[in-house]
């Protein structure tokens, strides 16, 4: 019986072992640094796309703001959908915009402080959680800014909730919602 458990501990920790090794190869806020400009006056925001003149205010607000992204970049967030954000950069140096190549949604229960877009000042790297317009993998999605467009780096695959809960449920598994009415094999009450 002892060598059984301690085959089934030799595994759990082995299996652990590889994900503990890739955690230096998770990029970093601090590998990707951006300094800090001197600015003026608020910019004249570029509104030279539809989507830009759909958001003229809320970017032309976001310009008043200070800088919270890669050194002179306000990035400005707004909801798309239940848990859905999207954005756009503003350059507060030249008033250019840089729209989110995707927008980040499907979540699942997280805490209070779960942010699905992680950013810092002083750096040019962003974190996005959560499906990439809300398909392929659930993941913390790696990208560094270069000024004009997003770079992926890397994805790391996190189940719905990103591990802040010890029961895991959303709408898309439970088999409560079904689609068919008369599928007698889901637990919810048929409606005759």
């Amino acid at each position: 019986m002892h060598l059984a458990c301690r085959l089934v501990a030799a595994m759990i920790v082995t299996a652990q072992l590889p994900a503990y090794s890739h955690a230096q190869d998770v990029p970093k806020f601090l590998d990707f640094p951006a300094e800090a400009a001197p600015l003026q006056e608020t910019p004249q925001v570029q509104i030279s796309t539809p989507d830009a003149w759909a958001l003229r205010v809320r970017l032309r607000e976001a310009a008043k703001e200070s800088p919270n992204f890669a050194g002179h970049y306000v990035l400005a967030q707004w909801g798309c959908g239940t848990t859905c954000v999207t954005g756009a950069t503003v350059d507060l140096l030249t008033g250019k915009v840089t729209f989110l190549p995707f927008s980040v949604c499907c979540w699942g229960a997280v805490d209070s402080g779960f942010k699905p877009i992680e950013i810092r000042p002083n750096s040019r790297l962003a974190v996005f959680s959560g499906l990439r317009n809300g398909e392929g993998e659930m993941g913390s999605h790696f990208y560094s800014f270069d000024g004009t467009r997003f770079d992926h780096l890397l994805t790391v695959k996190t189940p719905d909730d990103f591990g802040n809960s010890p029961q895991r449920s959303s709408p898309r598994r439970d088999r409560r919602f079904r689609a068919d009415p008369g599928d007698r094999r889901s637990p919810s009450p048929r409606r005759d």
